[in-house]
């Protein structure tokens, strides 16, 4: 529990990922960084970020989920763009590392919000070694 955040993991345990450690490591941090910024405006207790690991049909799928502010539908095409950022002390480095870093991994990544206060859900897929 951090700065009041729940934090939740699950995997089903189909797979160790294997990958470039300190490059993943970034990419895991940087998203839960994310979501931690995501509970700014959050006044109530019920902060929660959960990540879920599973093994599909040949790729690990892992789902890092925040109840935070979510992502308004009208920054959504943008918040990839290298240089675009929400914040007043951003630089708009971070998703956009995250993204280069996966086409490194030879993985992917999408995220998904159904806008403002509805949260945000960051899907990184990576292949079996």
């Amino acid at each position: 529990n951090r700065q009041g955040i729940t934090f939740s993991i699950e995997s089903d345990r189909g797979g160790i990922v294997t990958s470039h450690r300190n490059l993943l490591h970034q990419v895991m941090l940087n998203l839960i960084a994310n979501s931690e910024e995501a509970f700014c405006d959050h006044p109530g207790p019920d902060k929660q970020i959960f990540i879920l690991h599973r093994s599909i049909d040949g790729w690990h799928r892992i789902q890092i989920t925040d109840n935070g502010c979510g992502i308004p539908k009208s920054v959504q095409t943008k918040i990839l763009d290298l240089g675009y950022t929400t914040r007043d002390d951003g630089k708009g480095f971070g998703l956009c590392f995250c993204v280069e870093a996966m086409q490194q991994l030879h993985g992917y990544l999408e995220i998904n919000s159904d806008g403002s206060h509805q949260g945000t859900t960051v899907t990184l897929h990576l292949p079996f070694s």
